[in-house]
């Protein structure tokens, strides 16, 4: 609700200027919150929110709503994608590795796009340049 006031505030001031903000904007309920007031927004988005559907995403949606009967979040992917990253530990190495085999996953295909984990231990997966135009998202190249 904060950002659809935050847009709203932003359009009856007359504030012109480009606009960035990160992939938050992109969810359904935060997009009916803005309502009109998010024209010529830019922000980065994984796929999971627009047209760039893998297999693996639409398999996660299917399961989904077969399961809940309605739409999930990103932030229900990301942790089914989480847990099945868990999958792909070897417990017989111990506890004390695990750390070091979640370091070696590169290019797990799942439900937000190709994930890998960096040397950080980070989870990264891609994300996509998107503008808000004629309320809709497009995707830049």
């Amino acid at each position: 609700p904060h950002l659809g006031v935050a847009f709203r505030q932003i359009k009856e001031l007359g504030i012109d200027s480009t606009i960035l903000t990160n992939w938050i904007l992109a969810a359904p309920a935060v997009q009916e919150a803005v309502g009109n007031n998010d024209e010529g927004v830019y922000f980065t988005s994984p796929a999971y929110y627009f047209d760039v559907k893998t297999p693996a995403t639409s398999d996660f949606i299917k399961k989904y709503k077969d399961a809940y009967d309605k739409e999930p979040s990103a932030y229900a992917a990301i942790g089914y994608d989480t847990l099945n990253l868990f999958t792909l530990i070897d417990p017989s190495k111990g506890l004390q590795d695990v750390a070091g085999q979640l370091k070696k996953i590169k290019n797990f295909k799942a439900s937000m796009g190709e994930l890998s984990v960096d040397s950080n231990g980070e989870i990264t997966f891609p994300l996509y340049p998107v503008k808000i135009e004629n309320q809709k998202m497009k995707v830049l190249k």
